[in-house]
């Protein structure tokens, strides 16, 4: 009864916690792991340190630092569009750490001219299904849409 009382509590616990704290321990859990996602390797970093950046009204966004270099990952729930992905590039390239990494997190479908735009530009886009096969593969509560 124990355990189940205790399981309960964790996934309301989870349930509270907001998307971008997910997505935090997400990165903070990596550790230089290869993983196979969208049919390609990927090498996650570890990072030495993980936080919340307020992108804009409608985003929130992370970084990922490490040695020389940086993540920058924006959460969009809404419909991503070419001015977001326009705005997105800005602000990354304002950064005073050189970006390694742009990922863009969608929980809504893209339109093929807006996701082509982000995958010219080098932004790596991540749906729902993707995330939540990382939150898998490290053990984390996963999020639904």
């Amino acid at each position: 009864l124990g355990e189940v009382e205790n399981r309960i509590s964790f996934f309301s616990e989870q349930g509270k916690k907001k998307t971008v704290e997910k997505v935090i321990e997400l990165f903070q859990a990596f550790n230089n792991e290869i993983i196979a996602l969208q049919n390609k390797a990927y090498k996650f970093c570890r990072f030495t340190k993980v936080y919340y950046w307020p992108l804009y009204s409608d985003q929130n966004g992370i970084i990922a630092e490490y040695q020389d270099g940086c993540w920058i990952c924006a959460i969009k729930k809404d419909v991503v569009t070419e001015a977001q992905i326009q705005e997105f590039l800005q602000v990354c390239k304002q950064q005073k750490y050189k970006v390694r990494r742009m990922i863009m997190i969608t929980f809504k479908q893209m339109e093929l001219n807006v996701k082509l735009m982000a995958l010219e530009k080098k932004i790596w886009l991540w749906g729902l299904n993707d995330l939540n096969l990382l939150f898998d593969l490290y053990g984390k509560e996963q999020i639904f849409g």
